[in-house]
């Protein structure tokens, strides 16, 4: 219902007024068309502010405060969605009314329209792709006004109504049609997403391109730093983003690792914003109707395919609304969508010729990639260092030979000079290769010991108070080991009471490394599925991991300076440097009881030459650990709390 004629000025009238006579005082100041659209951002949204004050003391009650609503560029300042009344920001909306009549937002983007009118015309660099459906007039107004703002200029926007049935928002078109860099198209009849999005490229001219969705927000410097990226090389592009209620309130923030494509696997983690090139997404055959409601990560499986570089701008250039029949607002508003994922990574398997199955997750929008049964087995050499009690060292060797299903394994045990009855007894009772290693002795040394006098083609670390929870741990970690991309390969460490010790190791938490998510339940799905997928990381643990003998002989084993277990990160950092990924599968389980191989101590020299060694790479961060995420808990944390 619209609200009654009020007698005060009209919010659509102060912004018109206001925006006419900034745009006045900017008209000389234009000097380039960049520059300028730098200029209309800042004024705009300095303008915004005015116009909230204004308004607030006009209408009172109808608004909320500013600390509550949408604002581009503040932090999140919800943990979770409340039922807050009022909408977006006064910087790109009508400040929060209640009811909005579709001609004042007609009258927003008419104003909106003038000043991207102002601008001189260059050729679009980006184009925007939106496929509109039923859409609700004030949202796509708001994301139309969050185009308007942004800081750079060559950007068209192709839109594409998909034969909607609730045609209200079309009386927008009027006002969007009328600025030379939008486009809009409406098919005759529902068509599905993917053919507007195929529509949309057909109709983009920019070099990039990237898409919006019809009720979400840009930040005003999105394209521009997207648009930064890919003209530095890079084939593709994603962002940090949040949520948006319906009310306008930010939650849910979201920041995410590097390119991971193990993890992406897995998970559907990309999200938005996306930014592509528009001439490699054409040539892979755009978006696929099948795959209609996750069309967008189908897409990106094969697109990755293509693409050699893929960059990650850990900001929150995007807000995702959780609209009603959104999966940002529940997980299951578009049904069971299992079988598509499935499918999807399963193709996406087959054309990369990996030897595995997809399979649904324990939980929703999760793949579990199953590795098929092996045709031939290499062998491994499962090198295992002896400094704990007999009991542990019993329980860890027992739990291979009685738990391990893969059929071609040695254990070659490196004693460090024990003199222990049950020990050596244990040694002679049970089929292991006995390696003698008096004298003080490093972790790398043993282990670089055990290295040469093994025979596998790969090589398993294991300290003797690990035990094996998962009979088919040699295949899961395997799996990623053969692949030459690949560098370690680490397990899910539990403590005895069932919490996770290690999921991975970050880089320059603490200072220097530690495990994330140490302490959580070790059933739990984690921070976006981290502890239920397999993903990649900067470092695994030498307790429990796994690696081709040949590369680690071609990275120069274990670094022996190093006398504390921090060789392990060296390793890790070492791979890394050398272009390949270290992984962490959930799938091989195992439980530490941490007992004697760790403590309290942290050798200060070890410290120092981590440090020394690798500060180049710990001061540009952990890729794989998001910068906005807290290094002091690594428990993916935000660094600044959302109050």
């Amino acid at each position: 219902m619209d609200e009654p004629p009020s007698t005060k000025l009209h919010p659509v009238s102060l912004w018109r007024a206001v925006l006419r006579a900034r745009l006045e005082a900017l008209g000389a100041n234009l000097r380039s068309e960049q520059q300028g659209y730098r200029l209309l951002s800042i004024k705009i949204n300095t303008l915004g502010t005015a116009i909230g004050r204004d308004l607030s003391d006009a209408y009172g009650s109808n608004l909320q405060s500013s600390e509550q609503r949408y604002e581009p560029n503040a932090p999140p300042t919800a943990a979770a969605c409340t039922d807050a009344k009022g909408s977006l920001g006064a910087d790109n909306s009508l400040a929060g009314q209640k009811e909005d009549t579709i001609e004042r937002w007609r009258q927003a983007l008419r104003s909106g329209g003038e000043l991207l009118h102002a601008a001189s015309g260059a050729a679009p660099v980006i184009s925007i792709i939106t496929p509109a459906f039923n859409t609700r007039p004030k949202w796509l107004a708001e994301a139309a006004l969050s185009v308007f703002q942004q800081s750079l200029g060559c950007w068209e926007w192709c839109i594409v109504d998909d034969g909607s049935n609730d045609t209200n928002f079309h009386q927008l078109f009027t006002e969007l049609k009328a600025i030379s860099r939008i486009k809009v198209h409406c098919m005759r009849q529902h068509a599905g997403i993917s053919t507007c999005l195929n529509q949309g490229l057909a109709m983009a001219v920019g070099k990039y391109v990237c898409i919006l969705d019809h009720d979400d927000i840009l930040e005003p410097h999105a394209l521009e730093r997207c648009t930064q990226v890919l003209a530095s090389g890079f084939d593709a592009v994603y962002s940090d983003e949040d949520k948006l209620s319906e009310t306008g309130v930010r939650c849910e923030p979201f920041y995410k690792p590097e390119w991971s494509p193990d993890y992406f696997r897995g998970t559907m983690y990309l999200g938005h914003l996306l930014c592509f090139r528009r001439e490699l997404a054409v040539e892979i055959g755009g978006f696929d109707s099948k795959y209609d409601t996750l069309q967008d990560y189908e897409f990106m499986l094969r697109y990755s395919e293509q693409a050699g570089r893929i960059a990650h701008i850990p900001e929150i250039l995007y807000h995702w609304r959780m609209s009603a029949g959104s999966v940002a607002a529940r997980q299951n508003a578009k049904g069971d969508l299992a079988p598509l994922q499935t499918g999807a990574v399963q193709a996406h398997l087959e054309r990369l010729k990996l030897p595995a199955d997809a399979m649904p997750g324990r939980s929703p929008h999760l793949v579990r990639v199953r590795p098929r049964p092996r045709v031939s087995h290499p062998k491994i050499s499962v090198i295992v260092q002896i400094r704990c009690t007999p009991d542990l060292l019993r329980n860890c060797l027992v739990s291979l030979f009685e738990t391990t299903t893969y059929p071609n394994f040695e254990v070659v045990c490196v004693d460090n000079a024990t003199d222990d009855v049950q020990t050596l007894a244990l040694l002679r009772e049970l089929p292991v290769m006995r390696l003698s290693n008096p004298g003080r002795s490093s972790f790398a040394d043993a282990n670089n010991l055990g290295v040469q006098f093994a025979s596998g083609q790969y090589v398993v670390f294991l300290h003797d108070d690990v035990e094996v929870r998962t009979p088919q741990w040699v295949d899961e970690m395997l799996y990623y080991a053969e692949q030459d991309s690949i560098g370690a390969v680490g397990a899910l460490l539990l403590y005895p009471n069932g919490s996770v010790q290690h999921a991975g190791v970050v880089f320059d938490c603490c200072g220097t490394a530690d495990h994330v998510t140490r302490g959580f339940p070790g059933n739990s799905d984690g921070y976006c599925n981290s502890l239920a997928s397999v993903h990649e990381v900067s470092a695994v643990t030498s307790a429990c991991s796994m690696i081709r003998k040949d590369l680690l002989v071609s990275v120069g084993g274990f670094n022996s300076h190093f006398l504390t277990p921090y060789q392990d990160v060296d390793l890790g950092l070492q791979l890394l440097s050398k272009g390949r990924r270290n992984i962490f599968t959930p799938h091989a389980v195992f439980t530490h009881h941490e007992a004697c191989t760790s403590g309290t101590y942290h050798d200060l020299i070890d410290r120092n030459l981590l440090l020394d060694r690798w500060d180049h790479l710990i001061q540009a961060g952990d890729p794989y650990y998001n910068c906005n995420l807290d290094l002091q808990t690594c428990d993916y944390r935000p660094k600044v709390p959302i109050a």
